[in-house]
């Protein structure tokens, strides 16, 4: 009966050390905010109306552009994560070219904040007004480079009640004086930016 005992107290003990561990023991950070839920068919295809939710608008989707709801915008360092839907360029815009796929235009939405530029890009540039298809929005922009890489970012913000909007445009692309002659060709800036502006410029917010 000793030996039995034995073994059921350090079964016991073994329990209660690896409960007290889970509660002290760091867990791993969890953003807190609601998966995205929507309606959307064929959503490649141009206009065609994308639906999200949880985020309260919808938009006209540019031929070809994938719809990533899994995108959260983490530039302004931890605790300033900025959820939203991106969407992503088609392959057939950069094949060729100096332009990355990892280019995008994404909408995102905060609540509770001085509706800003500033909320959303850092360093924010002189604000400017710009009216895109039915939308008023300030702008606000920022370049930078690294290794033969150029960033782009321009925010358009908007306010709905106490929400805040932003439609990025996130372009990123090579120095087309890094290739050799002849390897690529510059992208169409003005065809993307069109794009772009296509979404914006459609964008309803319920």
């Amino acid at each position: 009966m000793n030996g039995k005992k034995l073994i059921v107290f350090v079964v016991l003990a073994l329990v209660a050390i690896f409960a007290a561990w889970m509660i002290i023991s760091p867990q791993p950070e969890k953003y807190e905010y609601e998966a995205a839920t929507t309606t959307a068919s064929n959503a490649g295809n141009a206009g065609n109306t994308y639906s999200n939710e949880t985020f309260g608008f919808e938009v006209k989707v540019p031929a070809g552009f994938t719809v990533d709801e899994s995108y959260l915008n983490q530039d302004l360092g931890p605790g300033r994560e900025i959820p939203g839907v991106a969407f992503r360029i088609p392959a057939d815009i950069t094949t060729g070219t100096n332009l990355s796929d990892d280019s995008y235009v994404a909408i995102e939405e905060l609540s509770d904040i001085e509706c800003s530029p500033s909320a959303f890009i850092d360093p924010a540039s002189q604000e400017s007004e710009a009216t895109i298809g039915n939308n008023t929005y300030t702008v606000s922009s920022n370049t930078g480079a690294a290794a033969g890489n150029i960033y782009e970012e321009t925010v358009h913000v908007m306010q709905k009640e106490n929400r805040c909007y932003d439609v990025r445009y996130f372009i990123h692309s090579s120095n087309i004086g890094n290739y050799p002659a002849g390897a690529v060709t510059a992208f169409d800036r003005k065809k993307l930016i069109a794009s772009f502006d296509e979404l914006a410029g459609s964008l309803v917010i319920h």
